[in-house]
């Protein structure tokens, strides 16, 4: 069934519509991620913090940036015109429309902050769901993931679709042929900020298990009525030291102070 990016990201939005707001203490950027942290308007509460791929330095998570190039500084004087946002309205970047890399980026890191972790989340990896789930059968893998390599031999077969494919990958133009035919498909949350998400949905079958994971990845519940059967994502229990692997450019594989979790329709 032909989804649209635009109604899904609208059910995203109307997730948000009884969590309390709060105002955007910072945003911080790295090599590879962003972190929005979140306070409340009583500044006794402690701060929220959200994490987001940063979509703003696409394609150099795997490789230095340039001497004297620095993401946060970047990151920090291309949003000072957005001073005093609150974590609704820097939300709202990425939910109302078609936003620029660096606002979808904000946008999904302040969404990250604002919803809160599913009380019936259990501890667990993306990668080991997907290797129970894809057992013996047809898995397509949106987005290169470290852990693919290590577990194809589990399945009847494995494809990864990639924008910017490395070798054994598939480019996104066999994505109708792959996801067309796959038992399990695990999609990156990335695509829910570069507009490919209700694409990749709507090619996949209704009797696949849809698994959505990555750093980007929206404890949403709107998410399962579009048609995602899991939500693997992450919860930062320790802002600061989760903050300070942001700030040193560290990828998601990493990161210190999260706990992985996957919640289930």
């Amino acid at each position: 069934m032909e989804k649209r990016q635009s109604e899904l990201l609208q059910g995203v939005a109307g997730d948000l519509k009884d969590i309390a707001d709060g105002r955007l203490d910072s945003l911080v950027a790295g090599r590879c991620l962003a972190a929005a942290v979140v306070k409340g308007p009583d500044d006794s509460a402690p701060a929220r913090m959200g994490l987001c791929a940063n979509m703003a330095q696409t394609g150099r998570c795997a490789s230095p940036l340039p001497e004297g190039v620095s993401p946060a500084a970047d990151m920090e004087e291309a949003f000072a015109p957005h001073a005093g946002r609150t974590a609704k309205e820097t939300a709202a970047l990425l939910l109302d429309g078609a936003p620029s890399p660096l606002e979808a980026t904000a946008g999904m890191a302040a969404l990250n902050a604002l919803l809160p972790t599913p009380e019936d989340a259990r501890p667990r990896k993306a990668q080991d769901v997907i290797l129970e789930r894809g057992r013996g059968r047809r898995v397509a893998v949106v987005g290169h993931f470290p852990f693919v390599e290590k577990m194809g031999d589990a399945f009847a077969s494995l494809d990864v679709l990639e924008k910017r494919p490395r070798p054994g990958d598939l480019g996104e133009d066999k994505a109708p042929e792959i996801l067309g035919r796959a038992e399990v498909a695990a999609l990156t949350a990335t695509s829910l900020l570069n507009g490919t998400f209700a694409d990749l949905l709507s090619l996949t079958p209704e009797e696949a298990c849809v698994i959505l994971l990555g750093p980007s990845t929206p404890f949403a519940p709107s998410l399962f009525a579009a048609g995602v059967d899991i939500i693997a994502g992450c919860a930062v229990r320790d802002p600061e030291k989760a903050l300070a692997c942001v700030v040193s450019g560290a990828p998601f594989k990493h990161m210190v102070g999260l706990e992985s979790l996957v919640w289930e329709k």
